[in-house]
């Protein structure tokens, strides 16, 4: 399946549900494999370009705080936007806990290497290497890739299977809702449009949920509007340091780009 926008076309090369059923509880989620390729000879395939990706979960009925309370990783990256959309990039090693200063200075010392670029695929893989700019560390690896300019035919791509574990005692619906920007990485950044997807999780009338697949679709022909969540949690990531547990120095993330 495939989404136009103004400057390339998103392809979507895998889209799965799962569900792994337990005694109290249910994991769900989806499983995702998507692509941005620009237009040939277009103005923007003479640029890297990455994917930039922002989430909300909506629990109707559940206060935004009572749903992060046990989610360390959301506790390190949630965002006071109103619908509590955030960047989905992880904020360290692990899952967004607190580094000690011993497992900081120790074996676990990769752990604390601070995730400060957005893009999708970037990753700090030491303290010695901390991405200053949306191109920096955007290697290929298991999250995705970027778009070369020198290797035109391959897209940027991005791989992902969020999900989440839900009692069959408390929530009846749940919406895990995902949209996904591809902007220039060199020079003054553009973005290239957006795709939408996710799941949706309904309790059943016996124990247990049913999960479906929400629409993979067209978000944005280019830029953001300038009122829309993704910006709202740009402006979040772009005024939240991290620490760099291993000397307890702030250090800056890498801006999303707010045009306008």
């Amino acid at each position: 399946m495939s989404v136009q926008t103004d400057y390339g076309t998103f392809e979507l090369l895998q889209y799965a549900t799962y569900l792994n059923p337990q005694k109290f509880a249910c994991m769900l989620g989806a499983s995702v494999k998507l692509t941005f390729l620009p237009t040939k000879d277009g103005p923007a395939s003479q640029n890297p370009i990455g994917l930039i990706q922002c989430c909300s979960i909506d629990r109707p009925g559940i206060p935004l705080q009572e749903q992060i309370e046990d989610e360390p990783l959301l506790q390190a990256r949630i965002l006071a936007v109103p619908d509590g959309t955030y960047i989905d990039q992880y904020s360290y090693a692990v899952d967004g806990k607190k580094i000690s200063e011993e497992d900081a200075k120790g074996k676990d010392s990769a752990k604390a290497v601070p995730q400060t670029n957005p893009v999708y695929s970037a990753i700090n893989l030491t303290l010695n290497d901390i991405a200053k700019t949306l191109g920096d560390n955007t290697g290929d690896n298991a999250s995705g890739t970027i778009y070369r300019p020198d290797k035109p035919a391959s897209p940027a791509t991005l791989v992902d299977a969020p999900s989440r574990t839900l009692f069959y005692e408390e929530d009846e619906l749940m919406k895990h809702q995902f949209e996904t920007f591809a902007v220039t990485l060199v020079g003054d950044p553009t973005y290239l449009g957006s795709v939408k997807w996710g799941y949706e999780a309904r309790r059943k009338e016996q124990r247990g949920y049913d999960v479906q697949l929400l629409p993979f679709e067209l978000g944005s022909p280019g830029a953001p509007a300038a009122d829309s969540s993704f910006y709202g949690a740009a402006r979040e990531w772009n005024n939240q340091p991290l620490t760099n547990y291993a000397t307890n120095e702030q250090v800056a993330r890498v801006k999303v780009p707010i045009l306008g």
